[in-house]
């Protein structure tokens, strides 16, 4: 479920949506490590399909692949990154464009299955329809079970074509 409310800075102008969104599909491929040793690394595709409620998705079938990396650290600290490769329409809608996602995270646990971390987020047009978006993220996650995490977070937008602020919570599951 999406909130989103937006201000136009130059008219005042504010316009909130809410709603759905689009539903996305994706199966993670372990190649090495996930369930031992110091370091693992996976190949995500996915596909996103357009569910959403109005205003609230692409309205498209776009898709891609996430390549993410992990790595256990001195001090019971991990660090995980990733390149997020999108294949999707252009806002115009006349051509098909790629934009790359790159993260940075940092997490510690807390106490038990509770850990927190912070992250740095990445958004780059390759057709340079949009400007360049950076974010800072903070956050946790809870692991409810072995194989079912809840996470909560906040995002702080640090250019200016990034949104100002964003709060967000999920699940993940494993099969």
């Amino acid at each position: 479920f999406t909130r989103t409310r937006s201000e136009d800075r130059a008219t005042g102008e504010r316009e909130t949506l809410s709603g759905f969104g689009d539903a996305l599909v994706r199966v993670k491929v372990n190649l090495w490590g996930n369930d031992g040793g110091e370091t693992a690394g996976g190949v995500m595709p996915y596909l996103r399909f357009p569910t959403a409620d109005a205003g609230l998705g692409s309205g498209r079938v776009e898709g891609g692949v996430i390549l993410p990396v992990a790595v256990r650290l001195p001090g019971e600290f991990d660090l995980g990154g990733m390149v997020q490769v999108d294949v999707k329409r252009s806002q115009a809608n006349d051509r098909w464009v790629v934009d790359l996602v790159h993260t940075l995270t940092v997490g510690h646990a807390i106490i038990g299955d509770l850990s927190g971390y912070v992250e740095y987020a990445g958004f780059a047009s390759m057709s340079h329809d949009e400007e360049y978006r950076g974010y800072f993220d903070g956050g946790m996650t809870f692991g409810l079970t072995a194989d079912i995490q809840l996470d909560a977070g906040v995002r702080v937008g640090l250019t200016r074509a990034a949104d100002d602020l964003g709060v967000f919570v999920g699940v993940s599951l494993r099969f």
